[in-house]
């Protein structure tokens, strides 16, 4: 029994010691690789369920151009992904996201963002709009530390340099003494301040890192800071996102295998079938000329996920 309260007591001060990541981080999905393509194609369906509905399955392609933050949108007849249904350019992403007004389509369009770009933006962009308590890494940051490890890379960069000047000091020194422990008290200082909104629980054996804001709820897995559930209540309306089960798709990027969407009743269940990172030869604008020059019927500019 003593050894018992002893690692429980362990265990304990290991959670209040692990410093907590901020809430803007925690939606990058940091634990996948760089992105170095320029584009993206996705084949994805969409389960959509209800209590009075029967299941209706929609089959999708999107192709993305991440330096144009553009979008081509093709909606198929059945799961052969061969005959084309509606077809729609969303040729300015950001403004696309700033217009949408339903919850369902701003937790879908932020998580494919997180996923797919390892970006944090429109999660964060939904944040400072929902959470008045909210903060994005910009208010949150050590200015001085900042300030003081940038300085430090520079000198880093000059004197690796054959040239490098013969008087060059390291930022992190001073022959001021008073100044010196201001230094190392800067260098051992948090990148960022501590937040109250992030807590490190355990629930079923299993670490979560929980964020809290009001009508906000989400946790992720400690290890690696993917999100695993998202909720989000407004007025009379509850959403929620789950995401689980995540496996490698391409050789170096993962995505859940279990991905649901809850709008109070109704649940929709979005698979990935793949995902090809690669720079393609045309432009968004011509493939999508390609898909309408014949069948002018296909533009669906209403067409979203």
């Amino acid at each position: 029994m003593k050894n018992l309260f002893i690692v429980l007591f362990i265990c304990s001060i290991n959670l209040i010691a692990i410093a907590a990541p901020t809430p803007e981080s925690l939606f990058r999905n940091g634990d996948n690789k760089e992105i170095k393509s320029n584009n993206l194609i996705i084949q994805f369906s969409i389960t959509k369920k209800g209590e009075k509905e029967d299941d209706n399955v929609l089959f999708y392609k999107s192709i993305y151009d991440f330096k144009l933050n553009s979008l081509v949108l093709i909606q198929f007849t059945d799961q052969s992904y061969r005959e084309v249904m509606y077809v729609n350019h969303i040729r300015n992403l950001d403004i696309s996201f700033n217009n949408l007004s339903s919850y369902r389509d701003i937790l879908l369009f932020s998580s494919f963002k997180m996923l797919f770009e390892n970006s944090s933006k429109y999660f964060s962009l939904m944040l400072t709009k929902e959470a008045p308590e909210y903060l994005p890494n910009t208010k949150l940051i050590n200015l001085e530390k900042k300030g003081l490890m940038s300085r430090h890379a520079t000198f880093l960069q000059l004197k690796n340099q054959d040239d490098a000047p013969v008087d060059l000091k390291s930022p992190f020194y001073s022959e001021d003494p008073e100044i010196q422990k201001q230094l190392i008290e800067l260098k051992k200082a948090p990148m960022y301040k501590e937040t109250t909104h992030v807590n490190l629980i355990r629930n079923n054996k299993i670490l979560f890192w929980n964020l809290n804001f009001t009508g906000i709820s989400a946790y992720f897995f400690h290890e690696n800071h993917k999100l695993n559930k998202l909720t989000l209540s407004k007025l009379d309306n509850d959403f929620k996102i789950v995401l689980d089960n995540y496996i490698i798709f391409d050789g170096s990027h993962e995505l859940p295998q279990f991905f649901q969407l809850y709008t109070n009743d109704k649940v929709e269940n979005i698979k990935f079938k793949s995902i090809r990172y690669l720079d393609l030869t045309k432009s968004l604008s011509t493939i999508y000329k390609n898909l309408i020059d014949k069948k002018p019927e296909r533009v669906n500019k209403s067409l979203s996920f």
